[in-house]
C-alpha cells in the first residue's frame, strides 16, 4: 500500500504569514452551498437556529435565503490564501 505524501499534493508553495503582502488578491474556486451543506453543518456544530435552514424564517428576518454558518464560510474561503499564484497588487492566477 502506498503512503500518502502531502508534499506531492500541494497546489502552490507553502507560505507563512510573513510571506503575504498587502494588496495581494487570492481567488478561491466558487462553490454553491446546497441544502446538504446546510443540514450537515448543524449536525456537527449543534447550531440548529432556523435562520440557517428555514427560508421563510430567514426572509422574515431580512435575508433573501437561509444564512450560511460563519465557520462554514470561513472553511470555504480560507483556501483562497493557498489556491492560486499571486503577485502583489495583481489578481491570482488559478492553477
Amino acid at each position: 500500500m502506498a503512503t500518502f505524501d502531502p508534499a506531492q499534493h500541494t497546489v502552490v508553495a507553502a507560505r507563512t504569514f510573513a510571506d503575504l503582502r498587502v494588496g495581494e488578491v487570492f481567488n478561491a474556486p466558487s462553490r454553491t452551498v446546497t441544502d446538504a451543506h446546510a443540514s450537515a453543518f448543524p449536525a456537527v456544530s449543534a447550531d440548529n437556529h432556523p435562520i440557517h435552514y428555514d427560508a421563510v424564517y430567514a426572509q422574515a428576518h431580512g435575508h433573501r435565503a437561509p444564512v450560511v454558518h460563519g465557520p462554514r464560510v470561513l472553511a470555504f474561503t480560507a483556501p483562497g490564501a493557498t489556491l492560486g499564484r499571486s503577485t502583489p497588487g495583481t489578481r491570482s492566477t488559478p492553477v
